[in-house]
């Protein structure tokens, strides 16, 4: 069983890795941009050194909804990457709760999610699926 885990969490992460190099999400005009992982990780992540965003006359001013789910969006990396090495149960659930904030920044932006992304989604679900986390139970014989 326990080989099985092993195997999905080392899965989960391989696909989380690849996921960076493939197109995350198009713009959902034709033959619109293609948009890799690794520039949506960045962007996102950036959000959070940039408050100038926020300034007055800034296209957020009047979407400030999707300004916080991108900020938010740019702390699922960082928090699943902490949740890898040092698996903890608020980490997994903070997650769950925030991986959603990166489909309102798609619908304001008007992206539509491609392969990279779905395997992004995929790879972290199978991490924290793994049961890595959780502890083993030892069945203990009692000798009759």
């Amino acid at each position: 069983m326990r080989r099985t885990h092993n195997a999905l969490f080392l899965s989960g992460l391989t696909i989380y890795a690849v996921s960076f190099f493939l197109v995350a999400v198009n713009d959902s005009v034709p033959a619109g941009q293609a948009i890799r992982g690794f520039s949506c990780a960045y962007l996102a992540f950036l959000s959070w050194f940039s408050p100038s965003n926020m300034e007055r006359g800034h296209a957020f001013e009047y979407m400030r909804i999707a300004y916080i789910c991108l900020m938010t969006s740019g702390l699922i990396n960082p928090l699943f990457l902490l949740y890898a090495v040092n698996p903890r149960p608020i980490f997994k659930r903070l997650l769950l709760c925030i991986i959603p904030s990166c489909w309102i920044v798609f619908y304001y932006e008007g992206f539509m999610p491609r392969e990279g992304h779905v395997l992004w989604i995929l790879g972290m679900l199978l991490v924290l699926f793994s049961d890595k986390s959780e502890p083993q139970r030892v069945a203990v014989m009692v000798a009759k």
